[in-house]
């Protein structure tokens, strides 16, 4: 896998937090097939059949963010995820999108892979940024990654 080029380009986001570097309570990390699908090719699934959590700790200048959250959606079943920001709730979707069926055996592979956005956000450093995802059925609730962007409104 080629982590960067000459320029820096490739492999270099640095506004990304992959998930598999968050802290995790009851997420692992994954391999996704084929690994080119999913950033670092790997992706955060819950292991459990209540909810789970990856937490990170924002160090943005005080201001007003897009929070995207790149995920995998199983055509079948409907995880449930949150956004909270120092534990409150700032953003919920249901994974329900109508996209292409997964394999057989429900990893997350790229014909799932799918994004959600929140802008917005006020963040300040040291705020705790939460996903919390709750699966559904065989579906578990897996994440790739938080892309935190400097959103154009002024105010929180």
């Amino acid at each position: 896998m080629c982590s960067s080029d000459l320029q820096g380009r490739v492999g270099n986001y640095p506004n990304r937090i992959e998930a598999e570097n968050m802290t995790a309570a009851g997420y692992t990390p994954t391999d996704v097939h084929p690994w080119e699908t999913a950033s670092n090719g790997k992706a955060a699934i819950c292991n459990r059949h209540t909810d789970c959590t990856l937490t990170a700790t924002a160090d943005e200048t005080p201001g007003n963010y897009s929070i995207a959250v790149q995920y995998f959606d199983y055509w079948s079943v409907k995880s449930h995820f949150e956004l909270l920001v120092n534990g409150r709730i700032r953003g919920h979707w249901i994974a329900d999108d109508t996209l292409p069926p997964a394999a057989p055996d429900l990893h997350p592979d790229g014909e799932t892979g799918t994004r959600v956005t929140f802008p917005d956000v006020y963040l300040k450093p040291g705020d705790t940024v939460t996903l919390r995802g709750t699966p559904d059925g065989t579906e578990s609730a897996p994440l790739d990654y938080i892309e935190i962007t400097p959103s154009r409104k002024a105010e929180p």
